[in-house]
């Protein structure tokens, strides 16, 4: 584990080691120095190639080669959401898929009203953790897990019949949904959805069997409950935080529903033409898709496209006695040209 080191130290330091792990408290830090290598620098493509396991050379004139055959890093943090917006918009030459690698977070909702506990430790839970740990730590994985059906190729674990039947019907559905999501900011995630359920169901299972919870036969064999449990973890839990995350984080978001707008007013121009657009037309017409059910959530929309020249914010009268003034979004006729 390490706090700050260089890509040349990191390297050094994952020869020698089963796995490497960046602890930072504030990530805002770590990932500002990764963006001012953006346009030409290396470090950041070194990161990118940690998420997935590929090799990585480093070649310096100073000193000998060195190659790492699985470049695998865990990076563990905080963030501010007002920081993480400046730092995970999308911007021109630096959509790489850095924040969607960033996939197993947690966004919590704010607390209004708190009050500090004091619940005493549950040590027979402590210590059945720690035990965990310890035969994670010490087991030898090649002579435990399945050995590679190649050369080079590591020990790992596998479905069994049952449990791949359960993650092929999970993939399928995933990825029907997947090609039907054209430009929605949300399609980077998603699409590194089945990698990610892997890992989360690999950590399920191999604590499950340090813990020795529940039955079991070979630990190289992933069962059903590992998947189901995983599957419940992504579609129920991570999906609609990457959505929040999303929406909350990326630019990209409102520029996206700006253009399933546009594309709605070019479709329809007779109902908008001479009425204008209000949020709640947008609701209806597009049947309450995710993330424009609210005028909260298509408004910022409307207002993308006031900005590109397509829409004028008008304020009307409220009919109601001091009633709030409707808003109103006048079509430029320019676009039915």
């Amino acid at each position: 584990m390490t706090s700050d080191s260089t890509i040349e130290q990191l390297t050094i330091l994952m020869q020698g080691s089963h796995g490497m792990t960046i602890l930072r408290d504030e990530l805002s830090g770590f990932l500002m120095n990764l963006d001012r290598y953006a346009g030409g620098g290396s470090d950041r493509q070194f990161y990118l190639s940690a998420y997935s396991g590929e090799i990585y050379h480093v070649d310096r004139v100073s000193r000998e080669p060195i190659s790492i055959q699985n470049t695998y890093l865990t990076i563990i943090g905080g963030i501010q959401p007002s920081v993480a917006q400046a730092i995970f918009a999308a911007r021109e030459g630096v959509e790489d898929g850095l924040f969607e690698r960033f996939a197993c977070m947690a966004y919590p909702s704010d607390i209004r009203e708190w009050q500090p506990g004091d619940e005493a430790v549950d040590e027979p839970a402590r210590q059945a953790y720690e035990g965990m740990c310890r035969t994670l730590l010490n087991t030898q994985w090649p002579s435990t897990l399945q050995a590679g059906d190649v050369e080079n190729q590591p020990s790992h674990c596998a479905f069994d019949k049952e449990a791949q039947a359960i993650f092929n019907a999970w993939y399928e559905r995933h990825m029907r949904a997947l090609r039907t999501m054209g430009d929605d900011p949300m399609v980077g995630f998603m699409g590194k959805a089945q990698g990610f359920l892997g890992r989360i169901c690999l950590t399920l299972h191999l604590a499950r069997w340090a813990s020795r919870l529940g039955g079991w036969g070979e630990p190289g064999w992933i069962d059903r409950h590992s998947i189901e449990d995983a599957v419940a973890l992504v579609d129920h839990f991570f999906v609609p935080t990457w959505r929040r995350v999303t929406s909350t984080f990326s630019r990209g978001a409102e520029e996206s529903k700006a253009r399933k707008i546009a594309r709605l007013i070019l479709a329809k121009p007779n109902a908008f033409r001479e009425k204008g657009i209000r949020a709640r037309d947008i609701i209806v017409h597009t049947h309450r898709v995710e993330g424009m059910r609210t005028a909260d959530e298509v408004l910022p929309a409307l207002r993308v496209l006031c900005d590109r020249g397509w829409l004028d914010e008008r304020f009307l009268p409220s009919k109601a006695q001091g009633g709030r003034p409707a808003t109103v979004f006048a079509v430029n006729p320019r676009v039915f040209r």
